[in-house]
């Protein structure tokens, strides 16, 4: 159940969500990249069934604030170069810590029992699907 690939597609889309009236491309990056570490601090909570099934709907309502997000990402519009590469510069850090991180809480499931892992894909698919279903406009 390899997770890296989305894991850095989220980080990516993270860093590009730099930007809305209040919000601006920087406050849209941290967002993204806090809906990262809900994630990961949601997954760091399983230790059984129960506590798999609350990170589950967790991640479920983190995957609609992630929809929210990427909406307001894409109202904003494309980053200038500069803009972009200050959020990168800003985040690119936290975001790979992040990754790590969550890539470790995987693991760390898996090595407790692979039927948590399970329990919790259907929240993962519905979270990785709202990552491929909000693609700003400009990136298509």
């Amino acid at each position: 159940m390899p997770r890296r690939q989305p894991i850095a597609l989220l980080v990516l889309i993270s860093l590009s969500l730099i930007g809305c009236g209040a919000d601006t491309h920087e406050s849209l990056a941290e967002e993204g990249i806090e809906i990262m570490e809900g994630i990961t601090e949601a997954l760091s909570e399983v230790e059984d069934e129960a506590s798999a099934d609350r990170a589950g709907e967790k991640i479920k309502a983190l995957a609609e604030d992630f929809r929210d997000v990427a909406a307001r990402l894409d109202a904003l519009g494309k980053p200038d170069e500069e803009t972009e590469r200050q959020v990168q510069e800003a985040f690119e850090s936290r975001g790979a810590a992040g990754s790590e991180h969550f890539q470790a809480e995987i693991g760390r499931i898996m090595e407790l029992d692979p039927a948590l892992m399970s329990r919790l894909e259907p929240a993962m698919d519905t979270f990785m699907q709202a990552i491929v279903e909000s693609q700003p406009s400009w990136e298509e």
